[in-house]
Protein backbone atom coordinates (compact mmCIF):
# COMPACT_ATOMS: atom_id res chain seq x y z
CA UNK A 1 0.00 0.00 0.00
CA UNK A 2 1.71 3.63 -1.08
CA UNK A 3 1.30 6.02 1.63
CA UNK A 4 1.83 9.75 1.22
CA UNK A 5 3.12 11.47 4.16
CA UNK A 6 1.75 15.44 4.43
CA UNK A 7 4.98 17.38 5.98
CA UNK A 8 4.16 18.87 9.41
CA UNK A 9 5.34 22.17 11.32
CA UNK A 10 7.43 21.50 14.41
CA UNK A 11 7.29 23.85 17.44
CA UNK A 12 9.01 23.13 20.67
CA UNK A 13 8.80 24.18 23.86
CA UNK A 14 10.24 23.24 27.16
CA UNK A 15 8.48 24.34 30.48
CA UNK A 16 9.61 23.74 34.13
CA UNK A 17 7.90 23.98 37.36
CA UNK A 18 8.78 26.12 40.23
CA UNK A 19 11.80 24.34 41.94
CA UNK A 20 11.14 22.30 44.76
CA UNK A 21 12.75 18.48 46.03
CA UNK A 22 9.28 17.45 44.21
CA UNK A 23 9.23 19.55 41.32
CA UNK A 24 7.57 18.33 38.02
CA UNK A 25 9.45 19.04 35.19
CA UNK A 26 7.19 18.81 31.26
CA UNK A 27 8.83 18.73 28.27
CA UNK A 28 6.66 19.43 25.21
CA UNK A 29 6.36 19.03 20.99
CA UNK A 30 4.08 20.83 19.05
CA UNK A 31 2.84 19.93 15.45
CA UNK A 32 0.44 21.95 13.20
CA UNK A 33 -1.46 21.43 9.58
CA UNK A 34 -4.01 22.80 8.01
CA UNK A 35 -5.12 20.13 5.07
CA UNK A 36 -7.48 21.02 2.22
CA UNK A 37 -10.29 18.24 2.44
CA UNK A 38 -13.16 16.98 0.17
CA UNK A 39 -17.08 16.27 1.32
CA UNK A 40 -16.08 12.99 0.86
CA UNK A 41 -13.42 12.19 2.64
CA UNK A 42 -13.15 10.29 5.92
CA UNK A 43 -10.79 11.79 8.49
CA UNK A 44 -9.50 8.21 10.75
CA UNK A 45 -7.87 8.98 14.58
CA UNK A 46 -6.19 5.86 15.58
CA UNK A 47 -5.36 6.62 19.12
CA UNK A 48 -3.20 4.90 22.47
CA UNK A 49 -3.14 6.54 25.20
CA UNK A 50 -4.32 9.75 23.07
CA UNK A 51 -6.87 13.08 24.43
CA UNK A 52 -8.68 13.77 20.94
CA UNK A 53 -10.65 17.27 20.64
CA UNK A 54 -13.09 17.62 17.60
CA UNK A 55 -15.09 20.43 17.08
CA UNK A 56 -16.27 22.24 13.94
CA UNK A 57 -14.50 25.19 11.70
CA UNK A 58 -15.88 27.58 9.03
CA UNK A 59 -13.10 26.83 6.49
CA UNK A 60 -12.60 23.80 4.15
CA UNK A 61 -9.60 22.79 5.75
CA UNK A 62 -8.57 20.14 8.14
CA UNK A 63 -7.15 22.15 11.14
CA UNK A 64 -4.88 20.03 13.30
CA UNK A 65 -3.03 20.24 16.32
CA UNK A 66 -1.13 17.91 18.04
CA UNK A 67 0.71 18.46 21.49
CA UNK A 68 2.80 15.85 22.91
CA UNK A 69 3.96 15.78 26.49
CA UNK A 70 6.23 14.23 28.87
CA UNK A 71 6.30 14.96 32.67
CA UNK A 72 8.86 13.71 35.11
CA UNK A 73 10.91 15.30 38.37
CA UNK A 74 14.08 14.78 36.18
CA UNK A 75 13.53 17.29 33.43
CA UNK A 76 16.57 15.85 31.38
CA UNK A 77 14.57 12.16 31.38
CA UNK A 78 11.56 13.90 30.50
CA UNK A 79 12.90 15.89 27.17
CA UNK A 80 14.60 12.80 26.89
CA UNK A 81 11.47 10.42 26.97
CA UNK A 82 9.71 13.07 25.01
CA UNK A 83 11.06 11.56 21.72
CA UNK A 84 9.50 8.41 22.59
CA UNK A 85 6.35 9.77 20.88
CA UNK A 86 5.55 9.72 17.56
CA UNK A 87 3.18 10.74 15.46
CA UNK A 88 1.64 10.23 11.72
CA UNK A 89 -0.29 11.61 8.96
CA UNK A 90 -1.29 9.98 6.38
CA UNK A 91 -3.22 10.45 2.82
CA UNK A 92 -4.63 7.94 0.98
CA UNK A 93 -7.24 8.60 -1.81
CA UNK A 94 -10.04 9.55 0.30
CA UNK A 95 -8.81 8.69 4.01
CA UNK A 96 -6.79 11.28 5.56
CA UNK A 97 -5.26 8.84 8.71
CA UNK A 98 -4.01 10.20 11.82
CA UNK A 99 -2.49 8.00 14.43
CA UNK A 100 0.23 8.02 17.26
CA UNK A 101 2.77 5.19 18.63
CA UNK A 102 5.00 4.71 21.10
CA UNK A 103 8.66 3.98 20.12
CA UNK A 104 11.61 2.84 22.58
CA UNK A 105 15.12 2.02 21.49
CA UNK A 106 16.28 -1.85 21.63
CA UNK A 107 18.07 -1.37 25.13
CA UNK A 108 14.55 0.58 26.74
CA UNK A 109 12.04 -2.03 28.14
CA UNK A 110 10.22 0.40 30.14
CA UNK A 111 9.54 4.22 30.13
CA UNK A 112 9.49 6.39 33.44
CA UNK A 113 8.05 9.73 32.59
CA UNK A 114 4.05 10.70 32.01
CA UNK A 115 3.48 10.75 28.47
CA UNK A 116 0.56 13.04 26.99
CA UNK A 117 -0.71 12.92 23.06
CA UNK A 118 -3.27 15.82 22.48
CA UNK A 119 -5.06 16.09 19.01
CA UNK A 120 -7.05 19.10 18.49
CA UNK A 121 -8.80 18.97 15.08
CA UNK A 122 -11.61 21.42 13.47
CA UNK A 123 -13.38 20.47 10.65
CA UNK A 124 -15.72 21.19 8.05
CA UNK A 125 -19.01 20.08 8.62
CA UNK A 126 -20.91 17.32 7.25
CA UNK A 127 -17.78 15.18 7.42
CA UNK A 128 -17.40 11.43 8.44
CA UNK A 129 -14.75 10.68 11.52
CA UNK A 130 -13.61 7.74 12.71
CA UNK A 131 -11.94 7.64 16.11
CA UNK A 132 -10.40 4.63 17.73
CA UNK A 133 -8.87 4.70 21.45
CA UNK A 134 -7.42 3.24 24.30
CA UNK A 135 -6.90 4.82 27.35
CA UNK A 136 -8.05 8.33 26.52
CA UNK A 137 -10.53 11.43 26.69
CA UNK A 138 -12.21 12.50 23.58
CA UNK A 139 -14.58 15.67 23.38
CA UNK A 140 -16.64 15.86 19.99
CA UNK A 141 -18.45 19.44 20.88
CA UNK A 142 -20.09 21.56 18.51
CA UNK A 143 -20.04 19.33 15.42
CA UNK A 144 -22.21 18.12 12.48
CA UNK A 145 -21.12 15.46 10.41
CA UNK A 146 -20.52 11.26 10.80
CA UNK A 147 -19.11 9.46 13.97
CA UNK A 148 -17.69 6.38 13.72
CA UNK A 149 -15.93 5.90 17.98
CA UNK A 150 -14.62 2.51 19.04
CA UNK A 151 -13.13 3.14 22.53
CA UNK A 152 -11.59 0.83 25.13
CA UNK A 153 -11.16 2.45 28.62
CA UNK A 154 -12.06 5.96 27.68
CA UNK A 155 -13.89 9.00 28.78
CA UNK A 156 -16.26 10.43 25.87
CA UNK A 157 -18.12 13.70 25.69
CA UNK A 158 -20.48 14.56 23.06
CA UNK A 159 -22.18 18.17 23.39
CA UNK A 160 -24.47 19.77 20.80
CA UNK A 161 -23.62 17.25 17.92
CA UNK A 162 -25.86 16.18 14.94
CA UNK A 163 -25.57 14.10 12.30
CA UNK A 164 -25.17 10.04 12.47
CA UNK A 165 -23.43 8.48 14.52
CA UNK A 166 -22.14 4.95 15.81
CA UNK A 167 -20.66 3.98 19.49
CA UNK A 168 -18.76 0.76 20.44
CA UNK A 169 -17.41 1.52 23.77
CA UNK A 170 -15.61 -1.20 26.52
CA UNK A 171 -15.06 0.05 30.07
CA UNK A 172 -16.01 3.26 29.26
CA UNK A 173 -18.32 6.54 29.88
CA UNK A 174 -19.69 8.70 27.46
CA UNK A 175 -21.78 11.85 28.18
CA UNK A 176 -24.00 13.46 25.88
CA UNK A 177 -25.59 17.43 26.49
CA UNK A 178 -28.06 18.54 23.71
CA UNK A 179 -27.38 15.45 21.34
CA UNK A 180 -29.74 15.97 18.09
CA UNK A 181 -28.75 12.56 15.78
CA UNK A 182 -30.76 11.70 13.42
CA UNK A 183 -29.73 8.45 13.59
CA UNK A 184 -27.18 6.85 16.75
CA UNK A 185 -26.38 3.51 17.17
CA UNK A 186 -24.63 2.43 20.45
CA UNK A 187 -23.12 -0.53 21.68
CA UNK A 188 -21.17 -0.82 24.81
CA UNK A 189 -20.01 -3.21 27.00
CA UNK A 190 -19.64 -2.76 30.99
CA UNK A 191 -19.60 1.08 30.47
CA UNK A 192 -21.97 4.35 31.80
CA UNK A 193 -23.73 6.13 29.50
CA UNK A 194 -25.66 9.52 30.40
CA UNK A 195 -26.79 11.52 27.55
CA UNK A 196 -29.54 14.11 26.94
CA UNK A 197 -30.99 13.65 23.45
CA UNK A 198 -33.10 16.47 21.92
CA UNK A 199 -34.18 15.20 18.58
CA UNK A 200 -33.63 11.53 16.05
CA UNK A 201 -33.90 7.72 16.21
CA UNK A 202 -31.18 6.24 18.90
CA UNK A 203 -30.44 2.26 19.62
CA UNK A 204 -28.92 1.47 22.67
CA UNK A 205 -27.38 -2.25 23.19
CA UNK A 206 -26.03 -2.41 26.60
CA UNK A 207 -24.40 -5.68 28.30
CA UNK A 208 -23.40 -5.07 32.54
CA UNK A 209 -23.68 -1.04 32.05
CA UNK A 210 -25.93 1.83 33.02
CA UNK A 211 -27.59 3.62 30.90
CA UNK A 212 -29.54 7.05 32.28
CA UNK A 213 -31.57 8.80 28.84
CA UNK A 214 -33.38 11.97 29.08
CA UNK A 215 -35.37 12.82 25.90
CA UNK A 216 -37.13 15.25 24.28
CA UNK A 217 -38.67 14.67 20.70
CA UNK A 218 -37.12 11.67 19.88
CA UNK A 219 -38.87 9.91 16.84
CA UNK A 220 -37.58 6.78 17.79
CA UNK A 221 -35.75 5.15 21.27
CA UNK A 222 -34.79 1.04 21.82
CA UNK A 223 -32.66 -0.08 24.31
CA UNK A 224 -31.89 -3.87 24.03
CA UNK A 225 -29.71 -4.78 27.37
CA UNK A 226 -28.17 -7.24 29.85
CA UNK A 227 -26.88 -6.94 33.04
CA UNK A 228 -27.87 -2.82 32.92
CA UNK A 229 -30.01 -0.89 35.06
CA UNK A 230 -31.94 2.14 32.79
CA UNK A 231 -33.26 5.13 33.59
CA UNK A 232 -35.22 7.36 31.60
CA UNK A 233 -36.24 10.63 32.16
CA UNK A 234 -38.83 11.78 29.38
CA UNK A 235 -39.30 15.85 29.37
CA UNK A 236 -43.06 15.15 28.73
CA UNK A 237 -44.50 11.62 30.28
CA UNK A 238 -47.18 12.11 28.47
CA UNK A 239 -45.50 12.84 25.34
CA UNK A 240 -44.63 8.92 24.17
CA UNK A 241 -45.96 5.36 24.37
CA UNK A 242 -44.03 2.74 26.38
CA UNK A 243 -43.17 -0.61 25.89
CA UNK A 244 -41.01 -2.16 28.75
CA UNK A 245 -40.29 -5.50 29.67
CA UNK A 246 -37.58 -6.53 32.70
CA UNK A 247 -36.94 -10.47 33.12
CA UNK A 248 -36.09 -11.27 36.62
CA UNK A 249 -35.85 -7.57 37.99
CA UNK A 250 -37.92 -4.65 38.24
CA UNK A 251 -39.76 -1.67 36.50
CA UNK A 252 -40.55 1.21 38.54
CA UNK A 253 -42.82 3.97 36.89
CA UNK A 254 -44.62 7.40 38.60
CA UNK A 255 -47.49 6.10 40.79
CA UNK A 256 -50.03 7.33 38.91
CA UNK A 257 -49.18 4.36 36.09
CA UNK A 258 -48.20 1.50 38.52
CA UNK A 259 -51.86 0.09 37.82
CA UNK A 260 -49.99 -0.95 34.48
CA UNK A 261 -47.54 -2.81 35.40
CA UNK A 262 -48.20 -6.72 34.63
CA UNK A 263 -46.05 -9.51 35.91
CA UNK A 264 -45.74 -12.70 34.21
CA UNK A 265 -43.67 -15.30 36.06
CA UNK A 266 -40.01 -13.78 36.76
CA UNK A 267 -41.39 -11.28 33.86
CA UNK A 268 -42.44 -7.37 34.52
CA UNK A 269 -44.56 -5.29 31.99
CA UNK A 270 -45.44 -1.81 31.51
CA UNK A 271 -47.08 -1.15 28.39
CA UNK A 272 -48.80 2.09 27.66
CA UNK A 273 -49.75 2.45 23.82
CA UNK A 274 -50.48 5.46 22.25
CA UNK A 275 -50.99 5.11 18.28
CA UNK A 276 -50.06 8.72 17.28
CA UNK A 277 -46.90 8.84 19.47
CA UNK A 278 -43.61 7.25 19.43
CA UNK A 279 -42.89 4.41 21.56
CA UNK A 280 -40.52 4.11 23.76
CA UNK A 281 -39.08 0.33 23.70
CA UNK A 282 -36.45 -1.14 26.18
CA UNK A 283 -35.71 -4.46 27.71
CA UNK A 284 -33.33 -5.68 30.10
CA UNK A 285 -32.61 -8.78 32.28
CA UNK A 286 -32.09 -9.25 36.34
CA UNK A 287 -31.51 -5.37 36.40
CA UNK A 288 -34.14 -2.25 37.01
CA UNK A 289 -35.83 0.06 34.62
CA UNK A 290 -36.47 3.12 36.30
CA UNK A 291 -39.15 6.01 34.32
CA UNK A 292 -39.09 9.24 35.72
Amino acid sequence: MYWKSISIVTLVALGTLPFNLKAQSTASKTFTENLLIESEDIIQIIGEKANVSVTESNTDQLELKVTFKATNNNKSLAVKELEYLRYGLFRENNRVQIRNSFMLPSNVDHIESTLEVLYELALPPDRKVEITNKYGYIEIIDFKGTLDINLKFCDLLLDHVTGIATLKTSFSEVHGRNVGFSSMESEDDKSRVLMNITSGSYRFKSTYGDLILSFDNVQDLHVQSKRTDVVLIPKTFEQFGYDMLSDGGSIYVPDKYIQLLKKEGKKVLFLMKKPSKPTIKISTDYNTITLN
